[in-house]
């Protein structure tokens, strides 16, 4: 069944989601890798990507439960 949703945040809140590809304009990809971790789910995100060191490591530390 085809879906579509308005933003992260609904998609996120969709149950029969197990993973999500993050395809939005590198300076946003930070916050939606985070939204959707935060939910429990894969992620796949294109390169680059962050768009710094800094953001990396908080993704990388996040997803690793640090």
């Amino acid at each position: 069944m085809a879906r579509a949703y308005g933003s992260y945040k609904e998609l996120v809140q969709d149950s029969e989601v197990d993973a999500i590809y993050v395809g939005t304009p590198h300076p946003f990809h930070t916050e939606n890798v985070l939204t959707a971790l935060r939910a429990g789910k894969a992620v796949l995100c294109e390169k680059p990507f962050t768009v710094n060191s800094k953001e990396l490591e908080e993704l990388i530390s996040f997803a690793r439960g640090a």
